[in-house]
């Protein structure tokens, strides 16, 4: 695997529902791209509740350049700013 989809948010300066719901979309909009995309789930502790899933995914190459095509702003255009 390429990168998270936590990844992506950090770098892009994303909010992580938000490049969630973008993976969602091209999930559901190409059948092709199933197989970029990898469902898991990464674990943070909270003080006093224990444990708590969140959703995450595993991209390749191929999914990353696909997601990140659909970005806008300083970083998707610059990425080295």
């Amino acid at each position: 695997m390429y990168a998270s989809s936590r990844d992506v948010a950090e770098f892009f300066g994303k909010s992580h529902k938000h490049v969630l719901d973008a993976v969602r979309d091209i999930l559901q909009a190409a059948e092709i791209s199933a197989s970029w995309f990898v469902e898991t789930f990464h674990e943070v502790s909270r003080e006093g509740r224990g444990k708590v899933k969140y959703p995450c995914y595993e991209m390749t190459r191929d999914g990353f350049m696909l997601l990140a095509m659909g970005f806008t702003g300083q970083k998707a255009t610059y990425p080295e700013v």
